[in-house]
């Protein structure tokens, strides 16, 4: 018999109706997930499903989808985790579409697949949905909403800045997070395809320069892009095919959108005006027994939020509920973790326990420096990285403000102040051992390291570092790997001693060996021990500003010192300064010697700072002298006039002057502290365009209380504040009482210090061009 003619026996109708239920209902489920569904794949996946605990994967949706929005006494579990974060709607008329904003208020989740944005009008009519819609549309647009659309829809462009833009979108990262827009696949996570139809164009590319704007909370990170590279990128996603979108027309009302606004809810996720609006919990929390009531229920009220959750996404927030008042146990790694899977820190980086960053991902890590393998391009591990990195480099690393990897295209972006702070502290406190001391020395404290033993490690007559790492902006012999400039700003002294000892113990795969195989020195002298040798190289990265470049790299010759974006300390002994001269060498060109064991001032000069060559390479050869032209802005005289003084200015010549040392301020300028007539001494010069200004802070416990600024054969007073020497140099007294002296060889301008609790003397002497 001919199969298709076989008759096919009928089934009783209780079974088809049955069947027909079943169907229906997977169908419903299978449906509501694809289209409903809140994004949060980040949060819960098949590789950590089973190690997290049911509760924590719990809480991490209540804080996501912003429960406690609206009830009442947030846990404290939730205090750990960073803020839920909904969109600022101020001046949405400058960045969205009217018709976008429509169409996504009447059906999130339709608009932008994946939105953690809930329904809010379920319990309207479609013709009820549209009208409201339009009302909180002319609300939320009202200012400018009849603009011209010139910035809206962005014309054809050129292909090339599109395949530009594209390159920028792969290289910085975007794609950790986001699929490229062409790829036209809705459901995708995160997928961008909405924004062609959301954005006006100069909204997104002004988005993308300062997302915190908008996002307050730094959940879309600030990449610090430049003008050029949001354009770009804006051009890039704006090229893709625009979602189609009913036309709108401005028939809403404003005063009704403003009513609805409170009515739905909105208020208590989104700010709408530049005020701080006040948010009341408006829900109490949630007791064991009402679990499967309210959002949670089979069936929600249609006058509540809809999230579209699947069973498995409620089941996990109803764990975390029903254990909220139960004492919880929490700690520093277990929260970091939590913290770190939120804002998708191991779409990046690998972190133990987390999971790793996929296959697929990696594939879109990339490098300028081909050579440098995986290490180049992929961003590095953080397990151990609270020990790895000192507390500001940790802080400054996660703010995006201490690139150190010019070769990984993949950028590091700024998470804002609260994430730095709060991930800087879960890391020390999880990796860093609080007992740990400083390189272990094994009963040989006294046995340092020494700079020029490191020095000698580094060039290519000892372990050949500068082989592969440039040294202060100085190109390496092979490939160019790390500056190691940056180590002893960045890391840790216990930390880098391990390194060295066993990189691949950190980093498997490196291409960094290890000197000091089982721990034992590969190259003998330089001080011997391996502690020894690698405590010898870490004195020299500290003291690289003042110290020479390592043999095979320095050019012959090439002892001048310059100082370009940072001041330049540099002690050596100087003629007229002295055994104990401190040179300061500023960028704009003057510069200024200090004498530390009198604690005076005695050289300025201009033009080139120093030539280094008698400090680096020849002690007994002639001291140093300024390289440029010596300028008189510091007297000879003693400078100092205590207040039982009867006679000339600064008659007493046997004040006791003790030197503290230096700070060094943000700008990297040098401020010398010293004790003198029984107080405190703070000694400040700053670069000026044309010339220096000091600033003298010293306690009240002090008995100096005038300071002699200048002297020269003549000094005329061009006004009360304002003096001008016979060499063309202005001085002008900015804090303090000028007073002007004759001596038999010219005359002096002294500072009278006015009594306070700190005494100040402010002056600036700069050049005089008439």
């Amino acid at each position: 018999m001919n199969p298709k003619h076989r008759v096919r026996p009928k089934l009783p109708e209780w079974i088809s109706l049955l069947t027909f239920w079943l169907r229906f209902n997977l169908f419903c489920l299978g449906l509501g997930a694809l289209c409903a569904q809140p994004n949060l794949h980040h949060l819960i996946d098949a590789q950590t499903a089973g190690q997290a605990s049911k509760v924590s994967e719990g809480w991490l949706l209540v804080n996501e989808l912003g429960c406690f929005q609206c009830h009442s006494k947030p846990p404290k579990r939730l205090t750990g985790l960073p803020a839920f974060d909904a969109p600022v709607l101020t001046e949405v008329n400058t960045r969205l579409t009217p018709e976008f904003v429509n169409q996504f208020i009447q059906s999130p989740d339709q608009s932008h697949q994946g939105t953690r944005m809930p329904a809010v009008m379920e319990h309207l009519t479609k013709s009820q949905k549209s009208e409201a819609a339009s009302h909180l549309t002319a609300f939320l647009m009202h200012t400018g909403f009849e603009q011209t659309r010139e910035n809206t829809l962005l014309a054809a462009p050129e292909q090339v800045k599109v395949d530009e833009g594209r390159r920028l979108f792969s290289a910085i990262g975007c794609t950790v997070c986001h699929p490229f827009p062409e790829s036209g696949d809705k459901t995708m996570p995160d997928s961008l395809m909405h924004v062609r139809s959301k954005y006006q164009f100069k909204g997104l590319q002004n988005f993308l320069l300062e997302p915190q704007n908008i996002r307050k909370g730094f959940r879309m990170p600030d990449f610090n892009l430049t003008e050029e590279e949001s354009n770009k990128l804006a051009i890039f996603l704006m090229s893709s095919e625009p979602t189609a979108q009913p036309a709108f027309s401005s028939t809403g009302i404003i005063e009704k959108g403003a009513l609805l606004f409170s009515e739905l809810l909105c208020i208590q996720c989104h700010t709408s005006s530049g005020k701080e609006e006040i948010r009341t919990a408006i829900v109490p929390f949630p007791s064991s027994d009402s679990l499967n009531e309210g959002c949670l229920a089979e069936i929600p009220h249609k006058r509540l939020p809809n999230y579209g959750l699947n069973q498995i996404q409620i089941n996990l927030i109803r764990s975390a509920l029903s254990q909220a008042n139960r004492p919880e146990e929490s700690s520093y790694q277990a929260d970091m973790h939590l913290y770190m899977k939120i804002l998708r820190c191991n779409a990046c980086h690998e972190r133990q326990p987390l999971t790793p960053p996929r296959s697929d991902i990696r594939a879109h890590f990339s490098s300028s420096g081909e050579d440098l393998g995986d290490e180049g391009r992929v961003p590095p591990a953080l397990n151990g990285v609270g020990r790895k990195l000192t507390r500001g480099a940790l802080k400054k690393t996660i703010q995006g403000a201490m690139p150190v990897r010019p070769y990984m295209n993949t950028r590091m972006p700024n998470w804002g102040d609260t994430h730095a702070d709060i991930l800087t502290e879960h890391f020390i406190e999880s990796d860093l051992e609080t007992d740990e001391k400083p390189t272990p020395r094994k009963g040989r404290e006294n046995q340092v390291g020494r700079n020029m033993w490191g020095r000698a490690l580094m060039g290519i007559d000892g372990l050949g570092c500068i082989q592969c790492h440039p040294l202060n902006g100085n190109r390496s012999l092979g490939i160019q790997a790390m500056d190691l400039k940056h180590s002893s700003g960045r890391l840790r002294a216990p930390w880098f001693r391990d390194y060295l000892m066993d990189p691949a113990k950190f980093r498997p795969g490196t291409r960094m060996p290890s000197f000091w195989p089982n721990g034992n020195p590969s190259l003998k002298g330089h001080g011997g021990s391996s502690e020894r040798q690698i405590d010898s190289i870490w004195a020299y990265l500290n003291e690289l500003g003042q110290s020479r470049l390592p043999l095979g790299m320095e050019s012959k010759g090439d002892f001048m010192l310059k100082p370009e974006r940072r001041p330049m300390v540099f002690r050596t002994f100087m003629k007229d300064a002295g055994l104990h001269a401190i040179a300061v060498g500023f960028s704009r060109n003057f510069h200024v010697a200090f004498d530390s064991k009198s604690c005076r001032w005695m050289l300025a000069w201009s033009g080139p700072f120093l030539d280094a060559e008698a400090t680096w390479d020849d002690r007994f050869t002639p001291l140093t002298s300024p390289s440029g032209d010596q300028l008189p802005w510091f007297p000879q005289s003693n400078p100092f006039w205590k207040q039982e003084d009867t006679g000339r200015q600064g008659a007493n010549l046997n004040i006791n002057a003790v030197f503290s040392g230096y700070r060094l301020d943000g700008q990297g300028i040098p401020s010398f502290h010293y004790t003198l007539g029984g107080g405190v001494v703070e000694d400040q010069i700053e670069p000026l365009h044309n010339g220096i200004q000091r600033t003298v802070k010293v306690s009240a416990d002090s008995s100096i209380h005038k300071w002699l600024i200048y002297e020269s054969v003549h000094i005329s007073k061009v006004d009360h504040l304002l003096f001008q020497s016979d060499q063309n140099f202005l001085i002008r007294i900015e804090k303090g009482i000028p007073l002007m002296v004759e001596e038999d060889h010219g005359k002096q301008l002294w500072i009278q210090l006015s009594p306070a609790s700190e005494m100040e003397l402010k002056y600036t002497v700069r050049r005089h061009t008439p």
